[in-house]
């Protein structure tokens, strides 16, 4: 029986083991794919900051170097949408009939993108790059994409809404424990990251398989996660969906109840033993 004691042990910590080795075999897989499909969007530097609304570039015309000023994601028939989390590479201008989607650039002959058109001294030009993904840093927001840039696990806080489903990582400005479910995890914290329904599916899963301990990984994964946001350093996990329109309501012991004070008419009653008073 002694052996049988000390086997148990190893078996469940082999057990385990692999368990975790699966869990961290399908991340590592899922962020390969992650990184196979950014990969042609990691070989150039942006040129212009991210988000920029205004970019200016030099080009040389036959009147020698011009400086032309675009609007970014303006002009007819401009489809591009800027957002800050956006930045802009291998950038060329060209006139008219000439199209941006008939030109190659990069390694991989890379079509690059129309992002703005522009008039300048009477003659029509367009402004064709290749958009890349700036990377997010807590502590300074969006900035540039440099070459062999991976994307950032950080990205922007966001605001938490009405319904969070399980497992989800919220940032919070105080004490995780100090926060009630409900409208209060709105007024406090702010969604830091969540999974969808099949990525909870296999959480379940790998739940399972670790004994619990795969959630442990992700609640400390959310306290990794949120300390990096000045302010909003306390992570809170979802223990389960939740509607935070309504507020939890949390048990607590009864109060004694108070016999009330008989009247002088109910104690001469009770006085006179008849039962049909």
């Amino acid at each position: 029986s002694k052996l049988v004691v000390c086997e148990m042990p190893l078996m469940m910590t082999k057990v385990i083991f692999v368990a975790l080795l699966f869990e961290g075999a399908l991340a590592s897989r899922s962020h390969q794919v992650q990184m196979d499909l950014h990969t042609e969007e990691t070989q150039a530097d942006c040129q212009f900051q991210c988000g920029a609304e205004q970019v200016t570039v030099q080009v040389l015309s036959e009147s020698g170097e011009q400086q032309i000023p675009f609007n970014v994601g303006s002009g007819w028939n401009v489809n591009y949408i800027n957002d800050q989390s956006k930045c802009l590479s291998a950038c060329q201008v060209i006139s008219p009939p000439m199209q941006c989607k008939g030109l190659r650039t990069g390694k991989y002959s890379t079509a690059p993108s129309k992002i703005s058109k522009a008039k300048f001294a009477g003659k029509d030009y367009k402004l064709c790059c290749v958009p890349k993904k700036c990377r997010f840093v807590p502590a300074a927001g969006w900035v540039m994409h440099q070459k062999f840039d991976w994307d950032s696990w950080h990205k922007p806080l966001m605001k938490v809404p009405n319904y969070v489903s399980y497992r989800t990582c919220l940032c919070c400005n105080a004490d995780a424990k100090t926060i009630p479910w409900g409208v209060a995890v709105q007024k406090n914290c702010k969604l830091g990251y969540k999974f969808g329904l099949m990525a909870n599916a296999g959480n379940e899963i790998a739940k399972v398989a670790t004994l619990t301990l795969s959630d442990v990984v992700r609640r400390m994964r959310c306290r990794k996660y949120c300390a990096s946001y000045k302010g909003w350093e306390h992570a809170k996990v979802v223990d389960q969906d939740r509607d935070l329109r309504v507020q939890e309501a949390v048990a607590v012991p009864n109060a004694p109840i108070q016999a009330p004070a008989a009247t002088a008419d109910k104690a001469q009653e009770m006085g006179s033993g008849n039962p049909w008073a």
